[in-house]
């Protein structure tokens, strides 16, 4: 099972009885980014995460310019953690690349697949709306007396 986690922009609403209620949300596997390890540049530019491209940038031109003094080893073996980072914590940046666009976290959804989790997570905000209108009181003319 994988974890999935739900994002909305602050101030929306989830309106679960609309076709397009959902439209406004972002699922995010919390898990490993093995696309990002094989291919960062290309998975970072898909992803727009602009900031964290030109951090890794910043990176491996540091560790780059490494190789070409004597401490090329050093360098050698430390060009692989900027692309272990983003393997380890690339959905995370993606994350917070939301909060930084205005985007607040709605829930977290236990699943095996991406479709499973958006499916429990319309039925938890399904419920959540009837649950919301069962509160709500009762409005309406009194009962009439039966008496007369």
């Amino acid at each position: 099972m994988r974890i999935y986690t739900f994002h909305k922009p602050i101030g929306t609403q989830i309106a679960p009885e609309r076709e397009d209620g959902f439209d406004a949300v972002e699922v995010l596997p919390d898990s490993l980014s093995f696309w990002a390890i094989v291919f960062p540049l290309p998975w970072l530019v898909w992803h727009k995460l602009w900031l964290e491209l030109g951090f890794y940038l910043f990176a491996m031109m540091l560790i780059g310019g490494l190789l070409a003094t004597p401490y090329a080893a050093a360098g050698l073996a430390l060009s692989g953690l900027p692309g272990l980072y983003l393997w380890l914590e690339g959905h995370d940046l993606r994350r917070a690349k939301l909060r930084r666009k205005g985007y607040e976290l709605v829930d977290v959804v236990e699943a095996k697949d991406k479709q499973t989790a958006f499916a429990r997570f319309v039925a938890k905000q399904m419920q959540a709306r009837r649950d919301a209108v069962a509160r709500l009181p009762q409005i309406g003319m009194p009962a009439a007396d039966p008496t007369p």
